[in-house]
């Protein structure tokens, strides 16, 4: 079984809106467990249901514009209160993925959203210096999380 499954996604010539994707890159190069599967995609598909349909727990990486510039946020996927069988992909969230991994799979892995805010949605291929200067924090929240989920508790306590 998959213990962590991780979905960094975002338009990688948007600016910032491209950190979940970059974050998902740069941790599959430093991360190599069998048990951890991590994706880069532009955006948020339901053909990576069946992928994680097994997994213990997801972890999302996107960027957002609901705080500050450059701050990084963990917090859990809360269920949708939409209630819908036809939508947009546009509108595909974690959310609505997890309903999808409830609907069609009949699975709940426990699942988190980390987000990093950005500035910058033009069409650049570069980073604003706010999510520059917070993209290694944003890495080392989704290692953290990763390596919580992998190792015995002992050994996590112990370091």
């Amino acid at each position: 079984m998959t213990k962590v499954f991780v979905i960094g996604y975002g338009n990688s010539l948007r600016g910032d809106d491209g950190a979940g994707y970059r974050a998902a890159q740069e941790l599959s190069q430093k991360i190599s467990d069998s048990r951890v599967i991590i994706k880069a995609c532009h955006q948020l598909l339901p053909e990576l249901l069946p992928e994680a349909m097994n997994a213990e727990s997801i972890l999302f990486i996107d960027a957002t514009i609901e705080r500050e510039p450059g701050s990084v946020l963990l917090e859990p996927v809360l269920e949708s209160t939409i209630k819908r069988r036809n939508f947009f992909l546009h509108s595909f969230t974690p959310s609505l993925f997890m309903d999808q991994l409830w609907q069609i799979y009949h699975r709940k892995p426990r699942a988190f959203l980390l987000s990093i805010t950005g500035k910058e949605f033009s069409l650049t291929e570069h980073f604003s210096k706010e999510v520059e200067s917070s993209f290694a924090l944003l890495c080392t929240e989704a290692e953290r999380f990763i390596k919580a989920r992998i190792e015995p508790l002992e050994k996590v306590c112990t370091n």
